[in-house]
């Protein structure tokens, strides 16, 4: 899937598109996704990720259980 580099923040400034490690939870097991697109505002540090993405995280971390 493709991506924009650049985004919005919600404080106006623009958000870089980085690859991180994330943990996620289901019950008590807590698992790691490698590589989730987020985006990190450069004024702010505010991070978000899109719809899509949140769905895909959320998918990944149930199927490694």
């Amino acid at each position: 899937m493709l991506r924009e580099a650049l985004s919005k923040c919600i404080c106006g400034e623009q958000s870089f598109l980085y690859f991180v490690n994330e943990r996620g939870r289901v019950g008590k097991i807590i698992i790691t996704v490698i590589e989730v697109p987020l985006y990190i505002c450069s004024k702010c540090g505010e991070q978000f990720s899109n719809g899509p993405d949140n769905i895909r995280f959320a998918k990944q971390v149930k199927e490694a259980v």
